[in-house]
């Protein structure tokens, strides 16, 4: 099972296929060359069960530098909040 969590909330995938954008090339496995290549960033680099959107890194950040006092934890609690709302997982 891979959990990718973007602005959009997380989404859990037991079963998946990858499909190149440019070419149309299928594959089942992941690596970590195509996920960094394709703008996500693995949770651990032994381990790819876990998959983060790049724009999520970006929202936090920019959180951080207009909100100074906002916990990282309360970033995923409101992300958590918002997958709920759409009847997704919550973090």
């Amino acid at each position: 099972m891979i959990s990718f969590f973007s602005l959009s909330g997380r989404f859990d995938f037991n079963d998946y296929t990858v499909v190149c954008n440019h070419c149309g090339h299928k594959m089942n496995q992941l690596s970590i060359n195509n996920i960094i290549a394709a703008g996500y960033w693995p949770g651990s680099p032994k381990d790819l069960n876990y998959l983060f959107d790049q724009n999520l890194f970006r929202q936090w950040d920019f959180v951080q530098k207009r909100l100074p006092g906002t916990s990282e934890v309360s970033f995923l609690k409101a992300l958590g909040d918002f997958s709920q709302a759409k009847g997704r997982v919550s973090f």
